[in-house]
């Protein structure tokens, strides 16, 4: 009696294993991996720390020195990133360059580099001059705009002509998306029926960081938006966002708003031949310059042994 109620067990533990196994290997053939990192980093700056602490007299001299990151999955070459001192007077300050760019290549983060590349930038050393009362305190911003990237993959798109056929995928249903590690990010996709052989997309992007974007070099930055240029890499899709096939504005956040405004790309296409019944990754890439801020405090007090 025992040898078979332990035959009972065990067949039917083997049963239970054998459908598990067939229904992960059944949902796995619908899961896709992102061939992306992912993540919100962009380029991130910071001074490094004078010293053991932020106070200096007034005759000494203190270095600034700003280190770059490269947190996002796209390169940054030599000499595209401006950096500008803001925050104190050029004619306050002596030995000081208010200016400069990178000059190295930063790479993007990867398998094999996932800090991303680096760079430490000298702006030379400081000395403020012609102190008054018994202290001053510098507040040292650095502006700092570089090019950068989003590309961003949605690898189930349902290309169906007839939306009777319930088979295969469906065209009313929030969509897996994919973006790479950048400042610009997407929301939630969803495809909608746009009618027969017609396929319709809904691409929400928004600003993760605090930083503003424009989406070409000569543009001014506006002081309401963020803007993104963008182009769709799939043939056969056209995307447009409210009507403008290259450029989508984002209204920026404020102090009155707690996240930023997402704004929308709609992708469609028309060209779906009868009876098409398949799915298909779309592609699509954000362009854009980003400009951000980071600080420092500096504080320079009166040195008693000159009086």
């Amino acid at each position: 009696m025992r040898f078979r109620g332990s035959s009972f067990i065990l067949l039917t533990l083997l049963t239970l294993l054998l459908l598990l196994g067939s229904c992960q290997q059944q949902s796995g053939t619908d899961t896709v991996s992102s061939v992306w990192i992912g993540g919100s980093g962009g380029l991130a700056a910071s001074f490094e720390q004078i010293g053991t602490n932020t106070e200096i007299y007034e005759d000494e001299s203190f270095p600034v020195v700003v280190l770059l990151q490269n947190r996002g999955e796209f390169t940054l070459h030599a000499n595209e990133v401006d950096m500008k001192i803001k925050g104190i007077s050029e004619s306050d300050f002596s030995g000081l360059d208010f200016e400069k760019t990178n000059s190295d290549q930063m790479d993007k983060i990867s398998e094999y580099l996932p800090d991303g590349g680096y760079e430490r930038t000298n702006f030379g050393d400081a000395q403020y001059q012609g102190l008054t009362g018994t202290f001053y305190d510098a507040n040292i911003y650095l502006e700092y705009t570089y090019p950068y990237a989003t590309y961003i993959s949605i690898p189930g798109v349902c290309f169906k002509e007839d939306l009777r056929d319930e088979r295969v995928c469906d065209v009313s249903a929030a969509k897996t998306a994919y973006a790479s590690a950048a400042p610009i990010q997407i929301g939630a996709v969803t495809e909608k029926p746009y009618g027969s052989g017609k396929i319709y997309l809904e691409i929400p992007i928004y600003n993760s960081g605090n930083g503003r974007s424009k989406a070409y070099a000569g543009d001014d930055f506006s002081s309401i938006y963020d803007i993104v240029g963008f182009t769709v890499e799939t043939p056969g899709m056209e995307c447009t966002s409210r009507g403008d096939p290259s450029v989508v504005r984002m209204a920026r956040k404020t102090a009155d708003t707690s996240s930023a405004s997402q704004a929308t790309i709609v992708c469609t296409s028309d060209t779906l031949e009868k009876g098409s019944l398949f799915t298909k990754q779309v592609d699509l890439t954000l362009t854009y310059y980003y400009q951000d801020l980071t600080s420092t405090r500096v504080r320079i007090k009166e040195n008693p042994q000159l009086d």
